[in-house]
């Protein structure tokens, strides 16, 4: 059970690594993978084992106190890139390494992933078939020594700079009720094995140094150790989890945006000695609606760790998307009012909350898991 101080601690090492590492870079929005530098910093601050168990020179704390670490990482240095990375980092490793992991896997993987040494990325997403596992097409076939996986998995994230891969792949095909289903296991393909190639990143012109890109998987030959949790399982044990998980997660990093993004016009607006009545009722509003949404985006980080989806859950969805419309509309009314030119970094932020508004209707897990029961 994690304590207040071990909370606490974990908030003032993400705003300090902010402050210090992130904020200051003007042009990180411009770079297309994580900055060494930077990353080893996280990584010293123990913001990429926060929920790694002590035992493996992680924080031990639950996927709520990154959801809290997260925004405060985004509050104080104003990249939500960065951020997106560092979430990636910590999610893919805790939901589907130590949670599904053997002893040796994680052993010998945990330490490094939680300094940053190594870092994840996981394979589920293919061309013209999103995550639907009735399009997947990706297969590890049986041999004696294990499997051979083929195929291509597409908008990986991390990808192109990860040295250890999540894949999903289908084995196995079952007629039930004269309907096909398919089955589905998870694997750890090492880079740099024979036939496993990361593509270069994605240019997405939004949400740097976040990095995404393709990874194809030709004959790619791994033993039996290699297989991660149950056999022809990962879907509906991994896969659904962990979309619930990322869509909670991202909603956080919206919601401190959003924040961010309200405290910074406000000091443009200051500096520009334009702030009047109208555009400080405006503000006012703005900040309050990125505070319902930081509530309401703490709630789902909880109720996407439950094992049964809580039924105010689509509710509080549908809000938050109501908050974000009017968020949108309020900044613009404020822009018109006040005729300023934003500063590069706060268009550069307005960019990226409208990429990661778009992550949030891609792939829902209540599709997911239609399809997954159709499949």
């Amino acid at each position: 059970m994690e304590t207040d101080e071990e909370i606490k601690a974990l908030l003032m090492d993400a705003a300090k690594t902010g402050r210090e590492w992130i904020e200051p870079r003007k042009e990180l929005h411009k770079e297309t993978i994580p900055p060494r530098e930077i990353w080893e910093a996280l990584g010293k601050a123990g913001l990429l084992g926060i929920c790694i168990r002590k035992q493996f020179g992680g924080r031990g704390l639950s996927i709520a106190a990154l959801g809290r670490a997260m925004e405060e990482l985004v509050l104080a240095g104003g990249n939500l890139g960065i951020a997106l990375a560092v979430l990636m980092h910590n999610l893919v490793t805790a939901h589907y390494i130590q949670t599904f992991g053997d002893a040796g896997q994680c052993r010998s993987l945990l330490p490094d992933l939680a300094s940053g040494k190594i870092t994840p990325g996981v394979g589920v997403s293919e061309k013209n078939a999103g995550a639907h596992p009735k399009h997947l097409k990706t297969t590890a076939t049986s041999v004696d020594s294990g499997y051979k996986i083929q195929g291509a998995k597409s908008f990986v994230t991390g990808g192109p700079v990860a040295d250890l891969f999540v894949v999903i792949a289908k084995t196995e095909k079952k007629i039930e009720k004269n309907k096909c289903k398919n089955f589905f296991s998870a694997f750890l393909v090492i880079k740099g094995a024979a036939g496993c190639l990361a593509s270069p990143p994605f240019d997405l012109g939004m949400l740097c140094p976040s990095c995404h890109g393709g990874l194809s998987l030709e004959q790619v030959q791994v033993d039996k150790g290699a297989l991660l949790g149950r056999k022809d399982h990962a879907y509906p044990d991994m896969v659904i989890p962990f979309y619930k998980l990322e869509q909670a997660l991202i909603r956080s990093l919206f919601a401190a945006g959003l924040l961010r993004r309200a405290r910074d016009l406000t000091r443009t607006l200051m500096e520009n000695s334009m702030i009047t009545h109208k555009t400080r009722e405006l503000l006012g509003r703005l900040k309050a609606g990125a505070g319902a949404s930081m509530i309401l985006s703490r709630q789902m980080v909880k109720w996407a760790g439950d094992s049964i989806t809580n039924p105010l859950a689509p509710m509080a969805g549908v809000h938050l998307a109501g908050i974000t419309k009017e968020n949108a509309g309020i900044t613009g009314e404020i822009l018109k009012t006040s005729n300023i030119t934003l500063p590069e970094h706060l268009d550069t932020l307005g960019r990226d909350l409208a990429g990661l508004a778009a992550m949030d209707t891609t792939s829902r897990p209540a599709d997911l898991i239609q399809e997954e029961n159709r499949a």
